[in-house]
């Protein structure tokens, strides 16, 4: 009787102890095909979102399942990722809130950075520049605390987008060539490539368009190398818009339709309207108002739509001039008001700048030269 008791209990300890092992065995199997199936995700995130997608979610199910909360970090940020990708920033603020808490609660600061990031270029697209600053800045610290200087440059990089968006252009070149130099030291290509095309937009607005258009063939190739469709479409807007302002129509539309190909592909909302905003320019300057009505027109829906401040205030200026040529003086007049009212509200430099500019013509033509020299001086005070 004692005998078969002391089986009994060696039995059911040896069986906890398989049942234990098994489980951990299958622990540890699971999550490694959930960290592949997240890899494979971040691999083709520009290539081939639609199979990102399926990758992650796949690996979501899989490590919810076993509780692995760094395998679902990992998936819900990218979900985040292609939603801000297609610009469905909603989306976006949902799953990189929730991967924040997965990588808290596995102690995965470089996790809880990237994310941070990523919710830092959802509020510079939406115009609120100020939180964008603060969650960059935030991140390029959680970077540095761990050594990741590779995560610090991209940091780097975003905090120079933030800086562009404000209108101080030698912050935002200092910070991306300090990003650059990182990743050029690391051999990050991809991240680089998307860097130079940031750099290539601050000399468009300082009107070096020669080195523009180097610049962004420099980020073509690089971007070509690693199958980043995003980038390509940014550095093609970017050279088109510098053919644009070099008088280079024929070069200037062929960019354009190239890079609105890439947009279209990748399901880029946001990039499709500054595609829009230089294809409504070409028509303009080529006597076609009512292409150039069209382009500026859609813009303002979709940014609308989007909640992107920024392009409504772009837009809004775009068919104002566009109704000032037509010689509809007040309409435009209401128009080119709207967009400063917005560009002041988000603290935009170079939009206000170029408003103003297109109202100091309004007066002149309406032969109000009073008004247009206190636009002209407000100018002067912007710059």
């Amino acid at each position: 009787m004692i005998k078969t008791a002391k089986l009994y209990v060696i039995y059911t300890a040896f069986l906890f102890l398989l049942l234990s092992v098994s489980s951990g065995f299958v622990y540890t199997q699971t999550a490694a095909e959930v960290d592949s199936l997240n890899l494979v995700a971040h691999h083709h995130r520009f290539s081939n979102p639609k199979m990102s997608k399926q990758q992650s979610e796949r690996a979501l199910v899989m490590a919810q399942k076993i509780f692995y909360d760094k395998g679902q970090a990992d998936a819900l940020k990218m979900q985040g990722v292609l939603c801000l990708f297609s610009s469905d920033f909603e989306s976006s603020i949902h799953f990189f809130q929730k991967s924040i808490s997965y990588y808290e609660k596995s102690m995965d600061t470089l996790g809880v950075a990237a994310c941070v990031n990523n919710l830092a270029l959802i509020y510079s697209a939406l115009g609120d520049y100020e939180p964008a600053l603060k969650m960059n800045i935030r991140s390029y610290h959680l970077e540095k605390s761990v050594g990741n200087e590779v995560g610090a440059a991209q940091s780097l990089d975003n905090i120079g987008t933030v800086y562009y968006y404000l209108g101080n252009e030698k912050k935002a070149m200092y910070a991306f060539i300090e990003a650059a130099a990182i990743l050029y030291k690391f051999a990050e290509l991809e991240m680089l490539s998307q860097t130079l095309t940031h750099m290539s937009a601050v000399m468009n607005d300082l009107e070096y368009y020669q080195w523009s258009v180097k610049t962004n063939q420099m980020a073509i190739y690089l971007a070509s190398k690693t199958l980043n469709f995003r980038t390509l479409a940014d550095a093609y807007n970017n050279m088109s818009n510098a053919y644009f302002h070099l008088g280079d129509f024929q070069m200037a539309r062929k960019n354009v339709q190239i890079t609105m190909e890439y947009r279209e592909y990748i399901g880029d909302q946001n990039g499709m309207m500054a595609a829009n905003n230089i294809a409504g320019a070409i028509y303009r300057e080529q006597g076609d108002l009512d292409l150039s009505d069209l382009m500026f027109i859609n813009v303002l829906k979709l940014s609308q739509e989007l909640g992107n401040k920024r392009q409504t205030s772009i837009a809004l200026a775009e068919i104002g001039e566009n109704l000032r040529i037509r010689g509809d003086l007040g309409k435009a007049e209401n128009f080119l008001k709207e967009s400063l009212r917005i560009s002041r509200e988000i603290g935009t430099k170079g939009l206000e700048i170029e408003t103003l500019t297109y109202m100091m013509r309004l007066y002149c033509q309406k032969g109000e030269t009073h008004l247009a020299f206190v636009f002209w001086l407000e100018n002067q005070n912007v710059e």
